[in-house]
């Protein structure tokens, strides 16, 4: 696909979930639940925050997809995560995974690892150090921060793919999607995103968002990414610090036109 319909494929599926609302279940952390919320609100979804064990099998029945993050990751937590891959198995629910500080210490990658492997309609989106320690025991993280470039772990991370996993996105200064047949690239965004606390977390809850049914896991992640990346690089020319970003983020999300797209878009195929 050339520049024009690869925009025109991310106008579109931004109009559909715009139209469609979407109800997205987040179990994310408590960190990250306001500006989460905020995201997917100010995209014109329907957020529900939840990881009570006694309505998790309605509220993923009831929902478009399901996003997960082990942020700040607690028993009760993980016991709730296990128990809503079993829904979102039986349901056929798209599971967006952020695997938040996997590689910094045991516990987390033994989690994370686990989700990986029970999940059977996986989405995984995370920084290189946690995407990298997925299948390596070796921890590479500092705390929630990747000590390695996306670029060291594409190959690592083209292993993880597979009919349950069927796409991971890389997060970094540049973004990489890959899936069973192709690696791309987004070269938008701004060195504020890394500024804001929940903004990676928040991404999560976006691809959910674009998950929807007969849609492709390649076209909504590439959708959803580069709305979000594109939204922090118009947000940034208007914003005076990580305060005033925060806001012109929101802001842009919910009003992104398809002349922006057009004008900015920096998405490409990438060689491994």
């Amino acid at each position: 696909m050339n520049h024009n319909n690869i925009a025109e494929m991310i106008w579109a599926a931004l109009c559909r979930v715009r139209a469609q609302k979407p109800l997205i279940h987040c179990m994310t952390n408590s960190v990250a639940m306001d500006f989460q919320a905020n995201s997917l609100l100010s995209l014109g979804t329907s957020p529900i925050m939840s990881i009570e064990r006694a309505e998790l099998e309605e509220l993923i029945q009831a929902c478009s997809a399901l996003s997960l993050n082990i942020g700040t990751i607690e028993s009760h937590h993980v016991e709730a995560a296990l128990l809503s891959i079993e829904f979102a198995n039986k349901y056929s629910k798209t599971l967006v995974f952020d695997p938040v500080g996997s590689g910094a210490t045991s516990f987390r990658s033994n989690i994370s690892k686990k989700i990986y492997s029970q999940a059977n309609n996986l989405i995984v989106k995370g920084n290189a150090s946690e995407i990298y320690s997925l299948n390596n025991s070796y921890a590479s993280g500092k705390g929630v921060d990747s000590t390695l470039r996306p670029e060291e772990v594409l190959k690592q991370a083209s292993d993880l793919i597979n009919e349950s996993c069927q796409a991971i996105v890389i997060t970094g200064k540049t973004d990489y999607i890959l899936t069973d047949h192709a690696c791309w690239k987004i070269e938008n965004g701004s060195e504020l995103m890394t500024k804001v606390t929940a903004m990676g977390c928040s991404l999560g809850g976006v691809i959910a968002a674009f998950c929807l049914p007969d849609v492709s896991h390649e076209e909504a992640v590439i959708s959803a990414c580069s709305i979000y990346s594109l939204s922090g690089q118009i947000a940034a020319k208007n914003a005076a610090g990580p305060g005033s970003f925060k806001t012109f983020f929101l802001d842009v999300l919910c009003n992104i036109s398809r002349e922006e797209i057009f004008q900015y878009l920096r998405v490409d195929k990438y060689e491994i």
